[in-house]
């Protein structure tokens, strides 16, 4: 998963370390989402998974939008992204 489907790519101050977190960190939910789902309606057949997934896609895209450019305008909010979600070190969470 992307930020609005757009890889992650701004490079400096740490953006692109806490953007890949929080970027691993979503699809690491999602994923759990969607097994979760796949326990509790087995019976869902694969189109019905396949709306679902494109479902949370939309949300979380619609959630971060561009999430991206903001944070490379403003670096207090990468530091209260490192905060929030707690990214100590590159590319996840401790």
């Amino acid at each position: 998963m992307t930020t609005s489907g757009r890889p992650i790519r701004e490079a400096h101050g740490g953006v692109t370390e806490t953007l890949s977190s929080l970027q691993n960190w979503v699809e690491a939910v999602c994923e759990m989402e969607l097994r979760r789902l796949g326990s509790r309606a087995p019976g869902l057949d694969a189109d019905a998974r396949a709306e679902v997934a494109r479902a949370i896609q939309r949300v979380v895209d619609g959630l971060l939008g561009d999430l991206g450019s903001r944070v490379a305008r403003d670096a207090a909010l990468v530091d209260a992204l490192r905060v929030f979600f707690e990214f100590d070190r590159v590319g996840g969470k401790q």
